[in-house]
């Protein structure tokens, strides 16, 4: 149950982000407001693999992402990265 509480925590904190780049409160974001969001979370990427999540992400196949689409796309992207990251540690040795 405490895990669940931090899962709830993170899903809020990526939605607030979401709430902050959404300029037009459309409930949407496309993928130029996707990338502008990842920069202003600092969340440096390949555009390429960024598009492809993305593409992923939006289930609804409209285009863009909504609040909760935006959530699954995140949680993609962080968890590459820390796999990456964890790899690289061990790879190194």
């Amino acid at each position: 149950l405490e895990n669940m509480g931090e899962r709830e925590k993170l899903d809020q904190w990526i939605g607030d982000w979401f709430k902050k780049a959404d300029k037009n409160n459309d409930g949407r974001m496309n993928f130029k407001e996707v990338q502008d969001l990842l920069r202003m979370m600092n969340v440096d990427m390949n555009e390429h693999h960024a598009l492809r999540l993305f593409m992923m992400a939006d289930k609804s196949q409209t285009g863009s992402l909504e609040d909760d689409e935006f959530v699954l796309f995140y949680k993609m992207l962080t968890e590459r990265e820390d796999i990456l990251r964890v790899f690289q540690e061990y790879s190194t040795d």
